[in-house]
Order: structure tokens, then sequence, then C-alpha cells
């Protein structure tokens, strides 16, 4: 360092000083010879100067020269009222030199924690050698003066200390202004009624002086924000705009309007008795005043959100890794493992952030035995989101007797419930927590930062923009079961859910969920088989209809991995979700659970199609398919000419829609109209019957030959399904099962069906 850069950090220090009245001490003195231990004290008067959230920074630099090679080291020191609260140590080298520079560089905030929740002020000192290390100092009160020393720490009679230069100053950039008392919302509050919520954790302890933990002081529902107004806000948690103070530290982006700032500073000393991670988050309080009552998993529970995390960790190792916050988490009180966590992570530099949930297995931490995750404790979702860094989602968790979902909304998102008017609504995951965690545990949901980042690898704080919040319980849905009404022992469900399990007594498949009467179940709460099941996909109505529903987000049989770009389970060969009954025939000649051409079978039903999904222009509600992958004949309702169609394959070879001749079987039916079919299958000869209207395929198939039957279909394996088979169509919209309407899905209600086998045409 140059005389001409020493002398720079003082011109720097008078130019602060002349946008405020702050500035205390600029002084520049020759350093005597080494053969005083401390050849310098630099004194500034701070009395009654240091407002709460002030920052003031102190800079040292010197030229030190040495004739001999037995080298220095220059030791600083930082006090306040005569505590040390910092030291620092410059090397110069051990050659021979005149005037090598050295400087170093302190921060100082005062008040930070000064509020009603904590009287005292607490005072950070931070540093930075060439080695990294942080410097930190506390101090219980405002200071009346600040000392700095700088001493030879090797007395050596060669060198000496030519020049060395101070500055203390106060750096109004950095000034947070906390506004002392607390800030008040004055009866405007922010979006979300805070107050009929829960519990807000702080990051800080009254009983603990940093950098000790202690644990984190705690503000009642009563404190917080109301549409009557509360008296709590702090730098922790705060409205910008309609709290009193003003000047609040700059975020990375501009404060929205009326919403709620979590701020998570990395050097926070609160901690809660279950976590070694610091937290500003609300805890749900069913009770209101009591943290002693949870939800159990039979029912609905539902967390939603309205999010914008602007302010990360700074890394300051090599290995930090990203920056996390977990934004939203359901905890069990009976457990301290955390069943579901919403993750948030940033990498340094990078553009975007990554969203994905992170799953506990078992509340004692046990592995699985068996399943994809068997052997762990714990996984990450299979899907990871990437949105822009600052940018807006929303975000809801949803526990549906059991099995938990993730869904995130992106896009221009303006509304004030979920979706909030997403372009783009995905699911990252969805896992059943049953048996593990399905009888004796009752969970809260907790919302706001939680911050992963620790002292040693980051700096800064977290920081997180709430703009919306929604928590809705209701009962367990009394889902009533097709089963008590139709006779389905033989029958197989298929649902549009992927659901990973944590193993017996549920079966969950690459293929979706297969619920039979046999063994397979997908309630946690009852663990019931096909002869009790009832869902939202799968249920009986008012007047004893079957109602299917497959969401156009829905699951797809055979799915590829989720990945980055591939957000739902999908399939390499369909793009089709499905709630659908599969039959399973027993009787006499079975092919496993099939029956071929040589026993024939009638299948007579009765439906309604009750909505089609934006983005497909056809609706299958019944179908013949051939044991394995090959599709046989595909009964659709088309959207843009209302017709029932008949897609038969000419060969099970050959499943490509190029090999599928299409005959309309009835028209002029519209969305809602009965749909009555007949169809019988035996021997060479196909008949399909739509409300009355018959077409008859006989015969091996010959192009341009009419309405004829391939021989090739004569004693292939082939079994009846019939529900809701929601078929994407290119030039209508979307092909995917992602990236559709929230809600958007395809309907079909069954009134009656039956089948019967062995069947022979007349």
């Amino acid at each position: 360092m140059s005389a001409a850069q020493t002398a720079q950090i003082l011109a720097d220090s008078l130019s602060m000083a002349s946008k405020t009245p702050r500035f205390v001490l600029s002084a520049r003195v020759n350093g005597p010879s080494s053969s005083a231990a401390v050849f310098q004290v630099f004194s500034a008067a701070v009395a009654g100067l240091v407002r709460p959230g002030s920052c003031w920074r102190i800079e040292v630099a010197g030229l030190q020269s040495q004739a001999a090679t037995l080298g220095n080291n220059l030791s600083i020191e930082v006090r306040a009222n005569g505590s040390l609260l910092a030291t620092d140590v410059v090397s110069t080298g051990t050659t021979a030199q005149t005037d090598r520079g050295w400087s170093a560089s302190f921060l100082v905030r005062f008040g930070a924690l000064a509020t009603a929740v904590r009287s005292r002020s607490l005072m950070i000192v931070r540093g930075q050698t060439a080695g990294g290390r942080t410097l930190e100092g506390t101090l219980s009160s405002a200071p009346n003066d600040i000392t700095v020393s700088v001493a030879n720490s090797q007395v050596d009679a060669a060198c000496s200390a030519s020049v060395v230069d101070c500055a203390i100053y106060e750096d109004a950039s950095q000034y947070i202004d906390i506004a002392l008392p607390p800030l008040v919302f004055n009866g405007a509050t922010s979006l979300v009624n805070w107050g009929a919520y829960g519990q807000l954790t702080l990051p800080i302890s009254s009983a603990a002086v940093a950098p000790a933990l202690g644990t984190a002081d705690t503000i009642a529902h009563t404190r917080l924000p109301t549409a009557s107004g509360a008296d709590y806000a702090s730098r922790y948690f705060f409205n910008p705009f309609n709290a009193r103070a003003v000047g609040v530290e700059p975020s990375t982006l501009p404060y929205p309007k009326n919403a709620t700032i979590f701020y998570v500073p990395i050097s926070g000393n609160g901690r809660s008795s279950a976590s070694g991670s610091i937290a500003c988050q609300v805890r749900e309080q069913l009770t209101l005043g009591s943290n002693a009552t949870g939800w159990t998993m039979p029912g609905t529970h539902e967390h939603s959100g309205l999010v914008q995390p602007t302010r990360f960790g700074e890394p300051v190792a090599e290995d930090s890794g990203p920056s996390q916050m977990v934004i939203c988490q359901f905890r069990a009180l009976e457990s301290s493992v955390v069943p579901f966590a919403l993750h948030v992570a940033a990498e340094a530099g990078a553009t975007t952030v990554s969203i994905f949930g992170r799953v506990r297995h078992d509340p004692n931490n046990v592995p699985l035995s068996a399943g994809p995750y068997a052997g762990t404790t714990q996984h990450d979702g299979d899907a990871v989101l990437k949105v822009a860094r600052g940018a807006k989602f929303g975000y809801r968790v949803r526990v549906v007797d059991g099995v938990a979902t993730l869904e995130i909304a992106t896009g221009n998102l303006t509304g004030s419930a979920w979706p909030y008017g997403a372009d783009k609504v995905q699911q990252l995951m969805a896992w059943d927590y049953a048996p593990q965690w399905a009888a004796g545990y009752s969970f809260q949901f907790r919302t706001g930062l939680q911050l992963f980042d620790t002292a040693d690898k980051f700096q800064g704080a977290g920081e997180l923009v709430y703009h919306r919040l929604s928590s809705v319980h209701a009962a367990p849905v009394m889902w009533r079961a097709p089963a008590s009404v139709y006779p389905l022992g033989g029958f197989d469900l298929t649902l549009p859910v992927a659901v990973v399990g944590a193993g017996p007594p549920r079966t969950f498949t690459a293929s979706g969920v297969y619920v039979s009467d046999a063994a397979a179940v997908v309630s946690a709460s009852t663990n019931a088989p096909l002869s009790a099941y009832g869902s939202e996909f799968f249920y009986l109505d008012n007047a004893d209809a079957i109602v299917f529903v497959a969401p156009s987000n829905g699951a797809t049989t055979t799915p590829q991995p989720p990945n980055t770009a591939n957000t739902n389970p999908r399939s390499s060969n369909s793009e089709h979700t499905r709630s659908e009954l599969v039959e399973r025939y027993s009787g006499p000649g079975a092919q496993g659970s099939d029956w071929d051409s040589g026993i024939g079978g009638r299948f007579v039903g009765q439906c309604i199609v009750d909505a089609c999904a934006a983005n497909s222009g056809q609706v299958t509600f019944a179908q013949i398919h051939g044991q394995g992958s090959p599709p046989f004949v595909l009964m659709v309702w088309r959207k843009s000419s209302n017709r029932v169609e008949a897609k038969v394959y000419r060969s099970r070879a050959d499943t490509s829609s190029a090999n599928a001749v299409t005959y309309i079987v009835k028209t002029g039916v519209l969305l809602g109209d009965t749909i009555a079919y007949d169809i019988r299958y035996a021997g060479d000869k196909l008949v399909i019957i739509v409300n009355g209207a018959a077409t008859t395929l006989q015969g091996d198939y010959a192009e341009g030959e009419g309405p004829q039957l391939a021989t090739g279909w004569a004693g292939t394996p082939v079994r009846f399904s019939a529900g809701a088979y929601h078929s994407p169509d290119t030039g209508v919209g979307n092909v995917d099962n992602r990236d559709n309407p929230a809600g958007d899905k395809t309907q079909v209600r069954y009134e009656q069906f039956s089948i019967v086998h062995p069947y022979a045409h007349p």
C-alpha cells in the first residue's frame, strides 16, 4: 500500500463525514521506533452520538519499515469503555523493506436489538484479516468512547512504524432505524392477519449475549398485527410502509407495500430448543395462546403462501455451499424430527434459486427398510424448481389423510388466494406419511424464515417477504365408497397420483397407486381396501353415481423420474392421467387376470362426461385393453364435434395413432348428455352400440373395405376398463400432464355398468 493509498482512507472518511455529522475522529501520527510495545492509541469520545441502529466504521492503516529480516507483527485492539471487543494481527513480512503498507477495517453496529423484547443494546464489531477471520465483540450498553491501539507484538529494534492513520465515523448507508420504542402499526396492518395465526419466534435471545446461543425470544399472538392493530414490530418482523420508522436497512429489492418482512441475521443468538438454527417464524396455534394443540393426519390440512425471498447469506468459505432457508414446514409436537420442510437455496452469484421439499421418514429417525429410499432417514423431493432470484412464487402444502403434496405457483401472481392467479402450477412432490406418522402424533404448520447458514461459512442475513398466508383445516371428508353400492370385487383402481410411500402395508408402484380388495390401500387413517375406498378422484355422488376425476396435472402410468425440467411424473409412452377401474378376470380360462375372444365379454354402461380438460379435445370413458401395454378399443367423446367415436387398433404390435382406425358411432352428444353404451366382443366380431346407434366390426381388416376387425387380436388376453381418461390433444393445447391451469380436470360420472363373461354373439 502506497502512502497515497493510505491517505485515501482518510479522504474517504472525510467524504463520509460530509454526509453525516457523526464523524468523530480522523488522525494521522508518526509512529515511534519499536522500543515501545504500544506505539499509538486513538481515542474517540462517542457519548451521546451513538443512536440505536447506527453503524460505525473503524479504519486503521499504516506504513511499516524494517531493516532486518526478523519480521514483525502488528497487533490491533478495539475497545469500548475499556472492554476489549476484538483484535486483529497484521503481518508486515520477513524481508527488509521500507514503507510496507498494512490496513484493517471494522464495522460496529449499535443497538440493533434494543426493543421492548430486549432492553439492552448489542454491539457487533466485524473485521476481516488476511486469513478471512471474522472478529466479533459485544457490549451491554452504548459506549462513551472507542479506543484503537496499534502495538508491536514482536519487539525488534530494526522495525518502526513510519505512519499510522485512523478514522472512526458513522456509515450512514448502513443505518437501521429501529425506532425505539418498537415500531407501531397504528391500525394499518399487513395483508396477513398474523395475530389470528399464532406465536412468533425471534432469532434473538434475551438470556444470552451473542455470539453465545440461548433460547429464542417469543412474541404472543396477542401482540402480533391483526385487523384491529397490535403493538409488536421489530427489525426481524415488520411492515415497512405502515410502521412508524423509516430508513429501514435496504433490501436487495424495494420493499412492497403492506407486506410482512421476516429478517434473520446470521449472527443472531436465539434458537428454539429443538433446533440449532435461527429463525423468525410464526408457529401455528389451533387454540390461540396454546402450543399444546395440533392436528392429526386424518382430514385435510392445507397451508399456502405467496412469498418473495429477497436476501440470502453471503458465503465466506470455499466450502460454504448454497445459502438455504426454510419458509414453511409442519412439525410434530411429540418429536423433534421435522416431517416436511419447504427449502429455498441460492448459490453465490446465481441468478436463480432452487425450490424443493424435504421429507423426514420416521419420527425416531429410523431408516426405511424398503422402497426407493430404503436405508435412508430423509430425502429431498425428486423435483427441483428454479425461479428467478427475487421473484415471487406461491406454494401450497396439502396433507389429505396422511398424503402430503407440495405445489408451486409461478408467473404473474396477483391473486389474493391460492393459486394467486398463477400462470403455472407444478407439483414438486407427494409423500405418504403412514404408517410411521399416522398414529400418536399431532402437527403444527410453521411459516416465516428459518436460516440454515452458519457464521463460520456465511455472513449477512436472510430475508423473506410474505404477501399472503392461509391455513385451512377440515375434518376427514367422508367420501362415499363406490363399492358400497357397486360390486367391485373384480377390479383394481388406477388413480392420477404418484405417491411414494414409506413401506408396508401400502403398495405404491411406479404406475401410480393401485387399490384392490386384496392388499393395497391408500387411506392413511383407515388402511381401507377398495371395498371401503373413496377419495376426491373416485367417489359416489348423492345420486349413487360413481364419479371419476382425472386432473390434467395428475400423474400417469409408467412415469419417468421427475427432474428440473419435468416436475410431474410422466410416462415415456403416455401423457394420459386417469381415474379408472380396471377389470381383473378370474373365471374359467383366465390368462393372468385377463380373458380373450374365445371366452368373450360384454360391457354395458351408462355415463355422463361432466368435464373435459382445457388442454384436451377428447375424453376416453371406456376401453378394451390388451394385456400389458397395447390398447385395443378406446371409447372416446370428442369435444370439437360432440360425437362418440370408437378408436380401434389394427394390431397389438403397433400402438401408434397411425395404426388406429376411428369409427364414428354416435353424433350430437353434448357435454353433460347421457352416453348409454354396449360393447360386445367374441370370436372375430366386435359390436359397439351407443345411444341406439350400432357399429359392427367383423373379419380380418383390409384397407378400404369397411368396418372390419384385425384377426391378430383373436386369442389375445384383454380386459375391460371404465372411468375418466384424460387425453391431451396436439393442436388443442399443452400435450403434457404439467403446467396446466390449476383445478383443470376431466370428469366422468357412471350411473350404471355391468360386465358379463363368458359371452357369445347371438
